[in-house]
């Protein structure tokens, strides 16, 4: 759900799969970054940026969880001007 151009940087480390197809990468011009040897304590530094607004992310509306589909049109619509954000 990255929009044309956009960046998803993995930090820390799972053991679940993760699949992308290849056309996606291309026609977007999506990035994908891992960060190797990121800790836990890499994690929450990243997090403390977030939460003290260090780190911007714009926010376009937020939903609760039940609207996680109408969210997701939205975004595949694009034109956003910044995330959807989910609540339980």
């Amino acid at each position: 759900m990255l929009r044309r151009r956009g960046r998803l940087v993995l930090i820390g480390y799972t053991q679940d799969t993760f699949q992308t197809h290849p056309i996606d990468l291309i026609v977007r011009e999506v990035s994908f970054i891992g960060s190797v040897g990121a800790t836990l304590s890499d994690l929450h530094e990243a997090i403390d940026l977030l939460a003290r607004g260090i780190l911007r992310v714009p926010v376009a509306q937020t939903l609760p969880l039940e609207a996680f589909e109408n969210a997701l049109e939205q975004t595949r619509k694009g034109g956003l001007p910044g995330r959807v954000v989910l609540t339980p």
